[in-house]
């Protein structure tokens, strides 16, 4: 998986994550959006742009689990937006798709994040 800073102001990022989002992707003690952005980044609203993830597994799942919780912690937003229809999909079967603000597009995903 890669991501990229596409945008950032003082309170919004916006993100594109690209390539398979699997276990073998992700690097094992490190979580990539604070390495990204920092580890002060929760209380921010992030945007993740998913048009170019073509795969995701239980552990991108889990990732982004984990990601969710602690943006809920700090008062800040995760907003999933752009998701290919294979993603979308995953999300739906194991009801996720319910714990995630997801949006159609970046505007309105900067819409839902407040």
């Amino acid at each position: 998986m890669d991501l990229q800073i596409v945008s950032q102001t003082d309170d919004l990022v916006q993100v594109k994550a690209s390539g398979e989002i699997r276990q073998r992707k992700l690097p094992g003690d490190k979580e990539p959006i604070s390495e990204l952005l920092g580890a002060d980044i929760y209380d921010k609203r992030v945007l993740v742009d998913l048009s170019d993830v073509k795969y995701i597994d239980s552990s991108g799942l889990g990732w982004l689990i984990v990601c969710q919780k602690r943006f809920q912690e700090h008062q800040g937003a995760l907003v999933l937006h752009s998701l290919p229809q294979l993603v979308s999909n995953v999300l739906k079967v194991v009801k996720l798709d319910q714990v995630f603000t997801i949006a159609d597009d970046a505007e309105a995903a900067a819409a839902a994040a407040g």
